[in-house]
């Protein structure tokens, strides 16, 4: 019999303790050893980590590779698992226990073919259970705003067949994945019980703040936006209605980022110039949300962009 659902664990020379703490969480849960399947892919991590994992032999399927990026690590673990269902968990995480324990009964009893729920910065959160009606992921997206991160879902293995993580992509690589695999989603469950206990490090991608770092951040965002654009042609009317609005909330997101990052009032009229040149300027006028709303307003103007920097610039010193 097929396990109920494949953890991948990306890993790359991460500390020993938080492996082990990530490990020793999934092997907590209420899951008999046949309902689960842990795949640990070290990423070229320097040492090793299959000595850190003697203790863990019979538990957990080892995977070593050169280095190739998260993206990278997490298709070679995908294309190994057996389970109905794939979580992919970073190896400086964990898993919440209560919170998990009712996500594996929605499976369980709903079959959904998503389940999303949320994560917390401490590991004792506990939050009452809420659930959404189940809909369909274009649905879903044209209606709220997405978390792409995919430590934030659990799906069907099946559901991703031929789908795989950007490799070139270092920054948005959870973005591009997770849309493209919600759109596909017919039932879709969205909770909001906190069952993933989320680590920042600061030593993590995100918080490289260096000239390339945030130059690749950027670069990458503004390539998240192009993929995701060109799959317009090929989808049904409800499916562009979610990724208009997914692709406009980027393109909000990107010129933020821009204002956020270099406080440059030429670097954001090159790149408003750049998204002009892809039909991706000015950000259409909807009422996504009222943040989004208020944006997209002033950005049409050169006067309303000074303004939107000011204000950016003064909430991020």
């Amino acid at each position: 019999m097929s396990p109920l659902i494949s953890f991948v664990i990306p890993c790359f020379n991460l500390p020993e303790a938080l492996v082990r703490a990530c490990l020793d969480s999934i092997l907590s849960l209420s899951l008999r050893p046949g309902e689960r399947e842990i795949i640990v892919v070290d990423d070229g991590s320097e040492p090793t980590l299959e000595p850190l994992l003697e203790p863990y032999r019979q538990d957990v399927i080892f995977v070593r590779k050169a280095n190739g990026g998260v993206g990278d690590a997490r298709n070679e673990g995908l294309k190994r698992c057996k389970g109905r269902y794939v979580h992919f968990v970073d190896g400086d995480d964990a898993l919440i226990a209560d919170g998990y324990g009712q996500i594996l009964s929605l499976l369980r009893n709903h079959k959904p073919d998503v389940l999303m729920f949320r994560g917390a910065n401490h590991p004792e959160a506990v939050s009452r259970l809420r659930i959404s009606a189940m809909t369909t992921g274009a649905a879903y997206m044209s209606r709220h705003n997405m978390r792409a991160a995919v430590w934030g879902y659990v799906f069907e293995r099946t559901l991703a067949g031929g789908l795989w993580f950007d490799v070139t992509l270092k920054y948005g690589e959870d973005e591009y994945f997770t849309d493209l695999l919600i759109l596909r989603s017919k039932r879709l469950l969205d909770t909001t019980v906190p069952a993933y206990h989320y680590r920042s490090r600061p030593t993590s991608a995100m918080h490289d703040k260096s000239p390339s770092g945030m130059k690749k951040r950027l670069d990458d965002g503004m390539k998240v936006m192009k993929l995701l654009a060109a799959h317009y042609a090929s989808s049904d009317e409800g499916c562009r209605a979610a990724l208009a609005r997914r692709v406009a909330q980027l393109g909000m997101d990107h010129l933020y980022n821009v204002m956020r990052f270099t406080k440059s009032r030429r670097v954001t009229e090159k790149s408003v110039n750049g998204m002009i040149k892809e039909g991706m300027f000015p950000l259409p006028m909807k009422r996504y949300t009222f943040r989004y709303a208020v944006f997209a307003l002033l950005s049409r103007y050169r006067a309303g962009r000074d303004l939107l920097r000011f204000v950016t610039a003064f909430f991020n010193p």
